[in-house]
């Protein structure tokens, strides 16, 4: 008896989403585009036209943007200064990123950057392990995500809290953005990116694609997030709120042995596939 080897291919056509998981705290969402981006992107921001994003550990003093349109991500500019970026946001004119000085003991900055990279001011935040911020109509959201569970803080143009609440997924909180009356927040341990109210009451949470999410930001008709393993490229992810959700195929066993099958003679074997997103997969 000879042996034979046999290549399997399965197409598949239509698959009903029989296994669609919902999400256990309402709201659904369709990823409908992703975008590869160089480096540990943390923090994300808006302008109307571009998405702008700095990089955290390796190369963390360069700063980009994407164009969404045709995907391009160009360096800005690099900045010395600036070891790391954590969050970032924009005020209508500027950039501002969260600066984290030497010394555990020494706050973090609020830094505002013109898009050379220009320092233009800075506000001194409460705590020194910070990173997300995001603008609030002259007002800022910004985040501590150490010691757990951290802290979001609502804070004035000077640096003075107004509001303050513990998040309520206790990870490690890592960016956060306003979307209306809403806050949008990455966890970058927990892998999530959650909706709360203004007090920090939970309304929905999501899966991250990926490890350690870490920017998001709301550009008036799609969430966008990035995540990614640290010291490697990033993926960014554009999110539609009113979607209908997000497939994702599932093969459970990926190889099987047929064993010794004689030139003539045939052998079946029934794969199972599964739908473990939630909307229909085609």
């Amino acid at each position: 008896m000879k042996k034979l080897t046999i290549l399997l291919i399965c197409a598949i056509l239509i698959f009903p989403a029989l296994f669609a998981q919902s999400n256990p705290r309402g709201g659904e969402w369709t990823i409908v585009e992703t975008f590869d981006i160089p480096g540990k992107a943390s923090g994300l921001a808006w302008d109307g036209q571009f998405i702008y994003f700095g990089i955290y550990g390796a190369d963390g003093d360069d700063f980009y943007k994407l164009d969404p349109v045709t995907g391009e991500t160009t360096l800005m500019f690099t900045h010395p200064e600036i070891g790391d970026s954590f969050g970032m946001t924009f005020d209508g004119e500027n950039l501002w990123v969260i600066n984290q000085p030497s010394g555990s003991s020494n706050p973090a900055l609020a830094t505002e950057l013109d898009f050379s990279g220009n320092i233009i001011s800075t506000i001194v935040l409460p705590d020194h392990y910070m990173s997300g911020i995001a603008w609030d109509d002259g007002k800022f959201w910004v985040s501590t995500y150490y010691p757990n569970p951290g802290t979001i803080y609502n804070i004035d143009d000077q640096g003075t809290v107004l509001s303050q609440f513990a998040p309520p997924v206790a990870d490690q909180v890592w960016d956060v953005c306003r979307q209306d009356d809403f806050l949008w927040i990455v966890d970058y341990e927990g892998n999530l990116i959650y909706k709360t109210d203004l007090t920090g009451a939970l309304l929905e949470s999501h899966n991250s694609e990926n490890i350690k999410p870490s920017g998001v930001v709301w550009d008036g008709a799609f969430l966008w997030y990035a995540d990614g393993q640290l010291s490697s490229p990033s993926t960014l992810y554009k999110v539609d709120l009113g979607g209908i959700g997000t497939p994702e195929i599932n093969v459970p066993v990926t190889s099987y042995n047929f064993g010794n099958v004689a030139i003539g003679d045939s052998a079946v074997w029934t794969i199972q596939i599964n739908n473990i997103g939630n909307a229909d997969l085609s």
